[in-house]
């Protein structure tokens, strides 16, 4: 899991650095998240010798939410929710919500996102096995 975590984090923070997240920016997106989730964060990467940033805990916890309300729009699907609305949700947490600082995540789940909408779930679940195993 930290290994994962470890990956993810540098891959977030490279992608806010060229971003250019400015850290009162940072600071403000933290604050959305319960804190001690955030310290949790902080203390497995100190437990297990890594160093971090604050965008690497920002960037962790943003990739946990995003796979916690995948996990729960797929299973709303399961359960008759409407596939469009299932469809606008996700569009709006993984593509308009990344569109901005991480654009490339934008343009993988928006192909994603359309090919739910199509009818085929199979890549959200794909993504969930292999990016989110680990996320409770």
């Amino acid at each position: 899991m930290v290994a994962s975590r470890a990956r993810g984090a540098a891959l977030v923070a490279m992608v806010l650095v060229i971003a250019g997240c400015a850290p009162n920016a940072t600071a403000a997106a933290l604050a959305e998240f319960d804190p001690d989730e955030a310290q949790e964060i902080r203390d497995s990467f100190e437990r297990d010798g890594w160093s971090y940033s604050e965008e690497s805990v920002l960037g962790i916890l943003v990739m946990e939410r995003e796979c916690r309300e995948i996990r729960s729009s797929l299973a709303d699907l399961a359960s008759g929710a409407p596939l469009d609305d299932v469809a606008d949700h996700l569009d709006d947490l993984l593509v308009e919500q990344n569109r901005l600082h991480h654009p490339n995540s934008a343009e993988y789940f928006q192909v994603v996102v359309d090919e739910l909408r199509s009818g085929s779930p199979t890549n959200l679940q794909e993504y969930l096995d292999i990016n989110c195993e680990n996320v409770q």
